[in-house]
C-alpha cells in the first residue's frame, strides 16, 4: 500500500541569486519531509529550481510544480503541474508572481531562502502573513533561520529593512491588489 502525503501544503521558494540551499535549509526541509507534505514549488531558476534539484535527488514524489500559464521553465522531477492565468500578458514579475500569489493562497506554511537583497522573496512571506500562515525565511547573509507566526513579529523584520526594499516591496503588493480588483471589476461587468 501506498502511503499517501499529508493535508500540509508547503510553499517553498526564494531568491533566483540562489543556487544552492545550503546545509542548513536542506536539513530544515529534511525534518518538514518526515511530515510528507505536498511541496509546492515554482518553476524560477534559482531557489525554485535548488529545490527541486534537493526534491529529486532524494526521490520526493510529492510536489506540484507551478507554472505561469502552464508553461514550466523547470520541472526536474517531471511531478504534476499546476497552470496560473497570469493577470497581464508582458513577462514581468507580475506574470511570474501569479504562481507565487496563488502557491502562498493554497499553502499551509512556507520555506523561503532569502539573498539579503531580493523583494519577490519577502513578498511572497507577506502574502503569506497576510493570510494569517507561518512563514520559515533563511536569510542567507546572516546566515539565520527567522520564524514568522504573526504580523507583528514580521512587522519588526520589515521595519528593519532599508527604505527603498519596504518600498519596492510595498509597491509590488499594490500592483498586485490592483490587478485583482481589475479582473474583479471585469467579470462584474461582463
Amino acid at each position: 500500500m501506498t502511503a499517501h502525503p499529508s493535508e500540509s501544503r508547503v510553499f517553498v521558494g526564494g531568491s533566483r541569486r540562489v543556487t544552492r540551499l545550503g546545509r542548513a535549509v536542506e536539513e530544515y526541509l529534511t525534518d518538514l519531509l518526515s511530515g510528507r507534505p505536498t511541496i509546492l514549488v515554482g518553476d524560477a531558476n534559482g531557489a525554485d529550481k535548488a529545490f527541486q534539484k534537493s526534491l529529486f535527488k532524494v526521490g520526493y514524489r510529492h510536489v506540484r510544480v507551478f507554472c505561469t500559464e502552464g508553461e514550466c521553465r523547470n520541472n526536474l522531477g517531471d511531478w504534476p503541474v499546476t497552470a496560473v492565468t497570469a493577470p497581464r500578458k508582458t513577462r514581468d514579475h507580475r506574470f511570474y508572481g501569479a504562481k507565487d500569489e496563488e502557491m502562498a493562497r493554497v499553502a499551509d506554511r512556507a520555506l523561503m531562502v532569502w539573498d539579503g537583497r531580493s523583494a519577490g522573496t519577502l513578498v511572497n512571506a507577506a502574502r503569506m502573513i497576510v493570510l494569517g500562515k507561518p512563514v520559515a525565511l533563511y536569510e542567507r547573509l546572516g546566515a539565520s533561520m527567522l520564524e514568522f507566526t504573526d504580523g507583528a513579529a514580521w512587522q519588526r523584520f520589515v521595519d528593519k529593512l532599508n527604505p527603498e526594499l519596504r518600498e519596492e516591496i510595498e509597491e509590488r503588493l499594490d500592483r498586485r491588489r490592483q490587478d485583482t480588483a481589475k479582473t474583479a471589476q471585469g467579470s462584474l461587468l461582463d
